[in-house]
């Protein structure tokens, strides 16, 4: 009984291990998390498809969320406002 068996061969086996190693490491290093980018007025109205006069109207309502962006000016996070609206809003 004649069989033809091929092993790889020293060079295909350690390329084969460094592959499987590098992937290994790869899958275990921690990615880093991006902070969320604080967004203007007028970055937050096109975001929600409204108009800077309702963002206005928004901020007056209690517990509207908002960052102090140096002196004066305010920036917003996405998810706070969102969260923020989907916790406010009355549906009918």
């Amino acid at each position: 009984m004649d069989m033809n068996v091929s092993f790889p061969t020293d060079e295909q086996f350690q390329e084969q291990l460094i592959a499987a190693i590098a992937k290994q490491v790869a899958e275990r290093i921690p990615t880093p998390d991006v902070p969320e980018p604080l967004l203007t007025r007028a970055k937050l109205a096109k975001a929600f498809e409204v108009g800077g006069g309702t963002i206005d109207q928004w901020r007056m309502l209690p517990g509207f969320p908002y960052h102090l962006k140096g002196e004066k000016s305010e920036a917003y996070l996405y998810s706070e406002v969102y969260d923020w609206l989907k916790n406010n809003t009355r549906r009918a």
